[in-house]
């Protein structure tokens, strides 16, 4: 059995949130982001199923901008075996619901357990 776990990238609690010039949206350029922490639970479910050799590969895939790969860096330095990034340059730091349907997309027959969370922590 092979796992898929949505993982989300997010401004850690400690970044300093501040709106932009035009007032519009949250400025980026300090901000530093993580992995959600209840994708990281999530993720350590799928590796604790492989390591009991209940699944035989564990996929973690993200949508946003390509900043986001810094989280499916982390999802592969914990365990994962391949980490897709679905490139959404235009994805705020808060990913429209659209996310969930583009994460659809990278589900097969293969992959017959996805993992996913509840809301994010941010």
């Amino acid at each position: 059995m092979k796992i898929l776990v949505l993982i989300k990238q997010v401004p850690n609690a400690d970044s300093p949130f501040r709106l932009n010039g035009a007032g519009t949206w949250i400025d980026e350029s300090n901000l530093t982001f993580g992995l959600n922490d209840y994708d990281r639970y999530a993720l350590e479910a799928g590796l604790r199923l492989k390591d009991a050799g209940k699944a035989t590969e564990v996929v973690a895939l993200t949508v946003g901008p390509e900043r986001a790969a810094t989280a499916l860096r982390t999802a592969l330095a914990t365990g994962a075996d391949r980490v897709p990034l679905a490139d959404e340059p235009e994805a705020p730091v808060v990913l429209p619901p659209h996310a969930n349907i583009r994460g659809r997309a990278y589900y097969t027959p293969e992959e017959p357990l996805c993992l996913l969370t509840p809301p994010s922590t941010n």
